[in-house]
């Protein structure tokens, strides 16, 4: 099949780094060298930099889905969800069949 592409052109590994965090380069390193496929750095969101406006735009204190999620998130919570949320637009938009994703402050 001439279109069929490899299972390492269909994957990819994403690591989340959040730019501030200059102490995790190290790190970062380490994650790429060990990653199973072709590996892209993601730009973290820092939820202590975003606009008021924006997290808004993106999160409501009020439940809209039973049940409700336990606590209020913060700052630093939202922009991990939306930093996950644009590696997943990544991973769409790139036509990959599947994305491994990590933090860049993970342990393996």
């Amino acid at each position: 099949m001439p279109n069929q592409r490899s299972h390492v052109e269909q994957y990819k590994t994403f690591i989340i780094h959040l730019q501030r965090a200059t102490g995790r380069a190290a790190q970062v390193q380490d994650l790429i060298s060990k990653a199973p496929y072709k590996t892209q750095i993601v730009d973290a969101v820092d939820g202590a930099k975003l606009p008021l406006a924006e997290v808004d735009s993106h999160y409501s204190e009020t439940p809209i889905l039973t049940p409700a999620y336990p606590f209020k998130l913060n700052f630093g919570e939202i922009g991990c969800f939306l930093s996950h949320r644009k590696v997943w637009q990544e991973i769409v938009d790139q036509k990959l069949d599947a994305g491994l994703i990590f933090e860049d402050d993970v342990d393996l």
